[in-house]
């Protein structure tokens, strides 16, 4: 049941896919695979793929990325953009693994982190993003120098996993709530909530009683996406 909702469109108002996994990347990777497919050597030239979907698309989306860095580079680079890509990040991934079989913390912990965000840009567009990608290399630069380290105290360690552990919780419930409330039509909350979100807007738009009650919240959220 999931795979099939993957594999469809988003059904609901949920903002992000904290309550449903339905969106259109399946046709996306299905679109990056094929042009992959069709030109396995060097691609179909960087940045093509927004072309290329606008052509083999199967959804009303129009994305600019596979959603993925790993098919990215195999649909618009080929086998040699993706070898170039292998090249440039397992040089840096070897210091933290091996720093992480040793049972170094600091190895570990890098390895933690960039564990995740390679498991994101491979279902997501987020390697595109400067303020995202950064984080990853200082990470990876943190992790592999060997040898010993200062070690933290344990309030100051106490303290900076309190505060890690409160701006996880700020970055998610707050979203989580706005999504679930946006079903529930309580969109005045939603709003506050998330205030980054469209879909309160889409969805009171939806459940307006007039056309221009309707047009009003869709203006919002224009402002907010004018690219979508």
């Amino acid at each position: 049941q999931q795979w099939r909702e993957f594999k469809s469109a988003p059904t609901n108002a949920a903002s992000s896919h904290l309550l449903q996994l339905g969106s259109y990347r399946y046709d996306i990777w299905r679109v990056a695979w094929q042009e992959f497919e069709d030109h396995p050597l060097a691609g179909i030239g960087s940045r093509g793929f927004a072309v290329a979907y606008l052509e083999r698309r199967h959804s009303p989306d129009t994305p600019v990325r596979a959603h993925s860095f790993e098919l990215d580079a195999l649909s618009e680079l080929g086998i040699v953009g993706f070898a170039l890509v292998l090249a440039a990040l397992v040089p840096l991934l070897v210091p933290i693994v091996a720093g992480t079989l040793s049972r170094d913390a600091a190895a570990t912990a890098a390895f933690g982190g960039a564990a995740y965000w390679l498991a994101h840009a491979s279902v997501d567009w987020l390697w595109t993003v400067p303020a995202c990608g950064l984080p990853f290399f200082l990470l990876l630069g943190l992790g592999g120098p060997r040898g010993k380290r200062a070690a933290l105290g344990r309030r100051p360690a106490l303290a900076l996993a309190c505060a890690v552990a409160v701006v996880g919780l700020l970055a998610f419930v707050p979203p989580w709530l706005s999504a679930r409330l946006t079903v529930r039509g309580q969109t005045a909350w939603a709003k506050r909530l998330d205030p980054l979100s469209v879909e309160p807007y889409v969805a009171q738009a939806a459940r307006s009683p007039t056309p221009q009650g309707a047009i009003d919240q869709l203006r919002w959220a224009v402002r907010k996406e004018p690219r979508v």
